[in-house]
Formats: C-alpha cells, structure tokens, sequence
C-alpha cells in the first residue's frame, strides 16, 4: 500500500512539473505571408509617393495596438516604410476588400524607416477575399526633427520605469513627455501604436523616476522627447 501510494506522489508531483511548464511557456509569434489576397498588385506595394507596403501577412501572437499585448490570431497585417525625408507623425491606411474595410493606424514612424502595424480591430483576412483598394488618409509630418533634448534631459530606461534626469541649470516648468514604441528582432518598429510617459515638470537637477508599462529596455526604443519650450 504504501508504495503504491509512493508511486501515487510521484505522478502527482511529474503532473504539476508538466502543468506549470505548459502555462509559463512563452507562444512564439508566427507569420503567414498572404500576397495572393492583393491580386495583380506586386510588392512592395505603393499607396503614395511616402508611404509602402514591403510585406502583408497574418500575425499570430501579442497584439499591440491596443496596448493590451494579448495573445490573437491571425491577424492581418503590413510592414510599412516610410520612404519620406520627414518623420511621419500619423496615417491611416485603409486595404478595402470584396468583404469589408480594415483599417491600419501608424503614429511615429521617423524617416526611411519600417514598422510592422496591425489591423486596428484585429480583424483578419481570409483566403477567398481580394484586396480591392489601398489608400491613405490623415497623414501628417512633424514640423521639426524629433529630439531628445539630451543637452537638457538625461534619460535612463528600464522594465517598465523610466529614470529621468533635468541635468540644466534651468527649470522645466511645463510637462515632460517622452514617446516611445516596440521594436521587433529585426530592429523594426513593431505596432502602430506609440506610447507616452509624462514626467511633469523638472527643476534644475531634478531625478524622477517615471511609470512606464509598456517600456521592456530589450525591445523598446525612446523616440523623442516634448515639452512647450520657453
């Protein structure tokens, strides 16, 4: 009896090994390219003289746009470039199909570089639909070059923190926000989305240490640094 109730442990204790090695496993993001959807349209594909479509495809994996970072399937997506010497501030671009209207969201995306955004609703794409028309819609440019006003504020990321330092001898009285976005493992940017930390205001010297959820120092990147300068 009492081995049986030994052997009885042991697969317990091999059962609850294998169960929290299932929950913690991490799913990896999986992509599956979907070019016969855009019909006689060959990539990259040009929505204007700014903006290009390199690469559709559906996502399985964290989703972005909302900032949730929830795991979705199949999700219709675009790697975007924004081929302008400006620093893009906002577009939408809509892919209208046989079926419905998707909607892609972009805000922040410097010069000359890529970002893989995600249909805002998380809607996906079927093999029977045909993409019908792409176009763009509220673009905007930032009117001047993005900076991080290092000559006055002294950033330090971490995990979800931000460590920010006033490292003039002048007093920053209007509030400090720094954007930031998420980035993929090839160094594009990943999601639409952008995210903001508000820091205050900063007297000369001043250290704050500043919540920022969605900044992991291994995939995120700060993009720029605003405040209404005096």
């Amino acid at each position: 009896m009492k081995g049986l109730q030994r052997i009885l442990s042991i697969l317990l204790v091999i059962t609850l090994v294998f169960l929290c090695g299932c929950a913690n496993e991490h799913p990896k993001d999986t992509n599956e390219v979907i070019e016969n959807n855009f019909g006689e349209k060959k990539f990259p594909v040009t929505v204007s003289e700014d903006i290009e479509i390199v690469e559709a495809f559906l996502y399985s994996g964290e989703f972005p746009e909302d900032g949730s970072f929830k795991n979705k399937n199949d999700v219709f997506a675009l790697k975007v470039v924004n081929n302008s010497s400006k620093d893009l501030q906002l577009v939408r671009i809509y892919v209208i199909t046989d079926q419905k209207e998707c909607l892609f969201e972009i805000t922040t995306l410097p010069s000359k570089k890529a970002v893989t955004v995600f249909e805002k609703n998380a809607q996906s794409l079927s093999k029977d639909e045909k993409v019908l028309e792409i176009r763009e819609e509220n673009k905007v440019f930032f009117e001047r070059e993005l900076s991080l006003h290092s000559e006055k504020i002294q950033i330090t990321p971490l995990d979800k923190v931000l460590n920010i330092k006033n490292v003039s001898t002048q007093d920053i009285t209007s509030d400090v926000y720094v954007y930031f976005k998420r980035m993929d493992a090839n160094g594009d940017y990943f999601g639409g989305i952008t995210f903001r930390s508000n820091a205050g205001s900063l007297k000369a010297g001043e250290f704050k240490q500043i919540p920022a959820p969605h900044f992991n120092k291994d995939d995120s990147k700060v993009l720029f640094v605003d405040y209404a300068i005096q």
